[in-house]
């Protein structure tokens, strides 16, 4: 439908553009050609004029010898220039006079010029105070006025078409012909409407005559006369080019009054037609399709779809529309039932959620609670500080409970310190550190009330049987490789001279000066292994202002951002590098060291540490 529409108004406009175009570029000519002929017609007769007025001035150049001597007030006004000094001229007769020439010539402007073409004096009809009659060029004028002793020209300024004319101002003598003039005087008309009626009936302006007769250069008395006739001739020639431009202009309109009388009956038959033919092919299926759309009934437009052009193709999308809007209504309604069962299920889980909430509350509660009794299980700062004076503790577990613990003590004269990682992290690690605590006091106690020399190996090769009893009698008589803990022990001589160490999988760093020491454990685990043996322990002579570290692999294992681990050489490095301050100090730095380094990383393992300074 929209191309045939394009098509329509396409083939409407292009017709009325082009019956537009005819009648234009028909009139366009006819007035180029009138105005050609006005155009001829003007320059001919202003040929005509400055023939005519050539002849006058050079006349008038030949036998200018006296000034006009007649009674006007044109006569008086050369007199009175030619015997007086123009340069000084008296201001009271000039104003009378020059106001009676305005008034008599209907003049717009009277002036005096002195032969360098200076205005001397001037005077300005009050209608024409706004206009600038002085931006010409008078140096020049003042030259055409010594060559031709008369001249007049034209101005067409501010819409007004000003004549301009004068005479040469001489020395009343003999010879002056031989005298260069003092100067000029000058008087300007506004040839207006006014003006031309007046002339329109005092000469006829369409049978306007040219040929009038040139006065003979030998009659003095008509001086003034020569300059009438010229001043009469000047007005009616314009008055004649005035009338001729109005009587072409209304021959040419009423020549054209059919052409364009035809043409607006071109138009208004062209845009009946159009109308017709729109309501005949648009408005009626387009009135139809519509009112469809409107009471969204599609049997309106049952006859359109018969038709082989764009509204039938548009009736025939309307109908399968329709047939789509009821499967789309059919859809929604199940829609809207889904709706219903999602939103049953939505407010069933929302109701598990909030339970799950609940028992996820409960069970942190009870977690943190756990968190509590297992630190008050690990010995105190306080009494390990009690043994040690510089000492520090870094307990960090990864969640909420740990499964590091560690434990310092004395038992008779000697003092003990244990550090253990047992398997896995979080509650299944806290229950089983719980069981390491437990067996490592019962062992010393026991150790102690049978005064049994409590040796480190011993210990942990107890704690060993202890915890393989214990947890296979909990696992129905199975128990994993993976199951147990790592296991470090130091018993340090009363003098702090000597120290007996055995460790399970661990390790002790000793600090001496800038060095680190460190005494290597026994390979096995505090659980299942594949080859077991009896741990061995080793002495190891201690100085004062050694510093003791028993710690989990959890610090060395902690990645950073960029998927690396801290590992063991950079916690040496810093142990060295800060080895001069207070255990205490040291451990803060440390605990801050390894946060930067693990940034938005997760914590991977439990840390622990030790630190005691002799």
């Amino acid at each position: 439908m929209i191309n045939r529409f394009n098509t329509i108004l396409r083939h409407t406009i292009t017709i009325t553009i082009v019956t537009f175009v005819v009648v234009a570029a028909g009139t366009i000519g006819y007035m180029m050609w009138q105005t050609r002929q006005h155009k001829d017609m003007v320059e001919l007769a202003r040929k005509e004029r400055t023939e005519m007025a050539d002849r006058i001035w050079k006349a008038k150049a030949e036998n200018y010898q006296n000034a006009v001597r007649d009674n006007s007030a044109w006569d008086d006004l050369v007199d009175f220039t030619e015997n007086h000094d123009i340069q000084q001229p008296d201001s009271a007769w000039l104003e009378d006079n020059f106001g009676y020439m305005i008034d008599s010539y209907k003049a717009a402007m009277v002036a005096i010029f002195d032969n360098n073409g200076r205005r001397i004096y001037s005077k300005i009809a009050e209608d024409y105070e706004d206009f600038d009659f002085f931006t010409l060029d008078f140096v020049m004028f003042s030259k055409k006025f010594r060559e031709t002793g008369l001249t007049n020209f034209y101005m067409y300024k501010s819409d007004k078409l000003m004549e301009f004319f004068g005479a040469s101002i001489t020395t009343s003598a003999d010879n002056e012909h031989l005298l260069p003039p003092k100067g000029f005087l000058l008087l300007c008309r506004d040839i207006n409407q006014a003006v031309i009626d007046d002339y329109r009936v005092s000469v006829g302006a369409k049978d306007a005559n040219y040929s009038q007769e040139m006065p003979s250069q030998d009659d003095d008395d008509d001086d003034i006369l020569i300059f009438k006739n010229l001043d009469n001739y000047a007005d009616h020639c314009e008055v004649y080019i005035y009338s001729v431009f109005e009587n072409n202009i209304e021959k040419f309109f009423e020549e054209m009054k059919p052409v364009f009388g035809i043409f607006a009956a071109l138009c208004v038959l062209a845009m009946i037609s159009l109308i017709l033919f729109m309501r005949r092919s648009m408005t009626i299926p387009l009135g139809k399709i519509s009112e469809s759309l409107t009471s969204s009934d599609p049997t309106i437009i049952n006859d359109l779809t018969k038709k082989k052009n764009e509204f039938g193709q548009i009736a025939q999308m309307l109908q399968e529309f329709y047939m789509q809007q009821e499967e789309v209504k059919i859809q929604n309604e199940t829609l809207v039932l889904q709706s219903e069962e999602i939103r049953s299920i939505n407010e069933d889980l929302s109701s598990q959620k909030d339970q799950l909430a609940e028992v996820n509350l409960q069970l942190t509660d009870s977690i943190k609670y756990a968190g509590r009794i297992q630190r008050s299980a690990v010995t105190q700062i306080e009494n390990i500080t009690a043994l040690f004076p510089d000492s520090m503790v870094i307990y960090l577990p990864r969640n909420i409970v740990s499964g590091d613990w560690y434990y310092v003590a004395q038992y008779r004269d000697k003092k003990i310190v244990i550090e253990a990682d047992c398997t896995g992290h979080g509650v299944p690690g806290s229950l089983l550190s719980m069981l390491g605590i437990s067996a490592v006091k019962d062992i010393l106690n026991s150790m102690a009330i049978n005064d049994e020399e409590i040796l480190p190996e011993m210990v942990l090769n107890r704690m060993r049987t202890t915890i393989k009893t214990t947890l296979i009698k909990q696992t129905d008589d199975t128990m994993s490789m993976s199951d147990g803990m790592d296991m470090s022990i130091g018993i340090i001589e009363p003098d702090h001279s000597k120290m007996r160490f055995a460790g399970a999988n661990q390790s002790l760093f000793i600090m001496r000066q800038d060095e680190i020491i460190k005494l290597k454990g026994n390979r096995m685990p505090i659980g299942n292994y594949v080859k077991e043996n009896d741990f061995q322990g080793e002495d190891f002579a201690l100085q004062k202002g050694d510093a003791l570290f028993f710690m989990s692999d959890g610090i060395k294992d902690q990645i950073s951002s960029d998927m690396e681990k801290f590992k063991w050489m950079r916690l040496e490095a810093f142990l060295i590098e800060n080895s001069a301050l207070p255990m205490p100090m040291l451990g803060k730095k440390l605990v801050q060291t390894i946060m930067d380094w693990k940034g938005d990383m997760e914590q991977v393992d439990d840390m622990t540490m030790i630190g005691i300074r002799l």
